[in-house]
């Protein structure tokens, strides 16, 4: 924006210079000398820059905010936002565009100069920015509102999740007899430690395809590795040059990403609602409606169907063994943290039981459901051993019940007293 501010500046100066000495086609109250012009030009550049600062000095305010209420991790959320993008650079080409213009008035009696269009274009510009900033700080005021904030995770966690689906189309699936295990032999380490972002899987299985060889994973995109970790064992030795192309197919960072780290969105719901249960938030409503996220993530990623074990080449044979359980894992992730901290709070108990059922229901995988059986029993387990009030207890088996019936379990032990 900046650079097309300079770009648009040495047009409208240089169109100003060809209309040099034709004021005739100017209306009088658009008219300005030198010193109204330099005037205009130089408090427009000053005001533009001060609402820069403004802006940034806002939005750490922001930012700090939602590090408090919401965790770190969803910092990146609202940093990445158009409308702060937006605001900034409209404000800094309005100043590279006053400044310009205002380097180009020239107060000599032998070449007085006056840039009339250039002028009023940085007024406009002011006008237009200054818009942008009353939107921008209605989005502020919009995006810090929790339901909103959920809304947000779910819009990029459900994208991750379409674009996965869309990945897992073009890859060819293949079962993986027990024969076929490639061996135990390391053959690409990590060279950097970090957190694994993104792999490149239908890269690696045509280095597979080309070698003819059959590749394990050993980690996963969410996973952290340190430096000399194992990230795949080959069945046959590798050559360096293979080496290093499959280690490029591995990308690492300082943090994780929803490129293909599903759970990550799930992670971000957690974090925010074991904030929300915290002493200095004690906001149970924001935990409740996390679940309830959860709960869709959960059948949103059930609904990419059974994960392959393997994947094959171009030949149909098995290339590239995948991690196994890992819809266990994002079970697991979900409820995990949240069932040990729920026993002492009926409410947070129902929920949980809700958000399980919500997933049992909403998928037909076997090993979901069976997952999901087994953080309902570990939940029963830890509340019959915390629950004292009948009433409480009264309403827990009934949810236990309900979510049991969605499994179709049979119902487990008693609740309370």
């Amino acid at each position: 924006m900046a650079a097309a501010a300079a770009v648009a500046a040495i047009g409208t100066v240089v169109a100003d210079n060809r209309l040099q000495g034709r004021l005739g086609w100017v209306p009088v109250p658009l008219r300005l000398s030198t010193d109204d012009a330099k005037s205009l030009l130089a408090t427009l550049a000053g005001a533009s820059i001060t609402v820069v600062a403004l802006v940034v000095s806002l939005t750490m305010v922001v930012l700090s905010l939602v590090a408090t209420n919401f965790g770190p991790r969803i910092i990146r959320n609202f940093i990445r936002r158009l409308s702060t993008q937006v605001v900034i650079g409209s404000f800094i080409a309005t100043f590279v565009f006053s400044l310009l213009a205002l380097v180009a008035v020239s107060s000599d009696d032998d070449a007085r100069f006056v840039p009339l269009i250039s002028a009023w274009v940085a007024v406009v510009l002011v006008l237009a920015s200054t818009g942008v900033l009353v939107a921008w700080v209605h989005d502020r005021a919009f995006s810090i509102q929790t339901g909103n904030a959920l809304v947000a995770i779910a819009s990029d966690l459900y994208g991750a999740i379409d674009r996965q689906r869309a990945e897992l189309l073009r890859l060819r699936r293949s079962e993986v007899p027990a024969s076929s295990t490639p061996a135990t032999a390391v053959a690409v380490t990590a060279q950097l430690s970090g957190f694994v972002q993104r792999i490149d899987v239908a890269a690696l299985v045509a280095l597979a395809d080309r070698v003819g060889a059959v590749i394990r994973l050993s980690v996963w995109p969410g996973d952290f590795v340190t430096v000399g970790e194992p990230l795949l064992a080959s069945s046959s030795p590798l050559d360096a040059a293979a080496v290093e192309e499959a280690g490029r197919c591995f990308t690492t960072g300082a943090y994780r990403t929803l490129e293909q780290d599903l759970d990550f969105g799930i992670a971000q719901y957690v974090e925010i609602a074991l904030r929300a249960l915290s002493p200095a938030v004690n906001d149970p409503y924001t935990t409740m409606s996390c679940l309830g996220w959860i709960g869709d993530a959960l059948v949103r990623i059930s609904a990419l169907g059974e994960e392959p074990d393997g994947l094959a080449g171009s030949t149909g044979e098995l290339r590239m063994v995948l991690r196994p359980n890992r819809i266990e894992a994002s079970v697991a992730t979900a409820f995990d943290q949240l069932r040990q901290i729920a026993p002492g709070q009926p409410e947070i108990v129902i929920r949980l039981a809700d958000a399980l059922r919500t997933v049992a229901t909403g998928v037909s995988r076997p090993r979901v459901r069976v997952a999901c059986a087994r953080q309902l029993d570990a939940l029963e387990r830890a509340v019959a051993a915390r629950v004292d009030d009948p009433l409480d207890s009264e309403r827990m088996v009934a949810a236990f019940a309900t979510a049991r019936a969605a499994m179709e379990l049979p119902l487990s032990r008693p609740v309370g007293p």
